[in-house]
């Protein structure tokens, strides 16, 4: 497996009135976010390996790994020009592992949200997965990701992948509904083709971006 270089920087836009303690990177608004009426920027970070926290919790930006495997360790992430590179096995994450309150807001579904991400790899080695996605705060240890009328154990969630590049020559972009009781398997429903057979030349940075649109 050769190392993974993969630059990071992102954007999420809204109509919610969150604010977030911040520093703009970006002062316009994404033209996605722009099309479909979002333009109140409440994210926008150009993550450094120094934004990391040193542990599973705090008052952070930026984590290392999700919190059901052991966390990456932190020689995953350096910063080279000001931009944060990961390589193989690094897994940056927006929350503590209990999803207590970090520097860095949730993102309320309900109100709907764009969010976008700048992406480079270091070749284009077919043994790379980079990805970038977001899941919900209610999905964690504690199993808050049901609704009422549930069996017990019986879990409700949605992941949203932005991109995945492990799997066609182009982008990958996916909606997972997963429900079920973890134990006995979830079973999912994703949308259908969401892989593109446009080959792209990840060496190049590319912008990834999708929405969520309000239900209210």
């Amino acid at each position: 497996m050769k190392q993974i270089e993969m630059a990071l920087l992102l954007a999420v836009c809204a109509v919610s009135n969150i604010v977030a303690q911040q520093i703009v990177h970006r002062p316009a608004v994404p033209p996605g976010a722009a099309a479909i009426g979002y333009t109140k920027c409440v994210i926008n970070e150009m993550p450094t390996a120094a934004d990391i926290a040193l542990g599973d919790e705090g008052n952070y930006k930026w984590f290392s790994g999700q919190w059901w495997g052991k966390s990456p360790s932190l020689d995953c992430y350096s910063t080279q020009d000001g931009v944060l590179e990961l390589t193989l096995g690094g897994d940056l994450v927006s929350t503590p592992r209990d999803f207590s309150a970090g520097k860095l807001p949730l993102l309320p579904g309900a109100d709907g949200f764009y969010v976008e991400f700048d992406v480079r790899l270091s070749d284009n080695d077919p043994d790379h997965f980079p990805a970038v996605w977001l899941m919900p705060a209610e999905h964690n240890g504690k199993q808050e990701d049901q609704y009422v009328g549930d069996p017990a154990g019986f879990e409700r969630w949605m992941e949203l992948d932005i991109d995945e590049g492990g799997f066609g020559p182009g982008l990958t972009g996916s909606v997972h509904s997963h429900y079920g009781i973890y134990s006995e398997g979830y079973q999912q429903i994703q949308n259908h083709n969401n892989v593109s057979r446009v080959a792209i030349d990840r060496t190049k940075k590319h912008t990834f971006g999708a929405s969520a649109v309000s239900n209210k």
